[in-house]
């Protein structure tokens, strides 16, 4: 259950930070940069990193 809830809340979040994107026009690598490193997406970023960071570490200890 718990990996459950934690997968929904990643692919919503996922959803509400991909709200506003940048048009084809632009360069594959420029919409990439704006969706990870514009201020108004640097949050959920941060957020994504440190959940990932927390679940990898728990995930070793689990192994040993």
């Amino acid at each position: 259950m718990l990996r459950l809830t934690t997968l929904s809340l990643l692919l919503f979040l996922s959803g509400a930070a991909s709200a506003d994107v940048l048009d084809h026009s632009n360069s594959l690598l420029a919409r990439l940069m704006h969706q990870l490193f514009d201020p108004h997406h640097l949050p959920f970023t941060a957020l994504v990193l440190v959940v990932g960071i927390i679940a990898l570490q728990r995930w070793r200890t689990a192994r040993k």
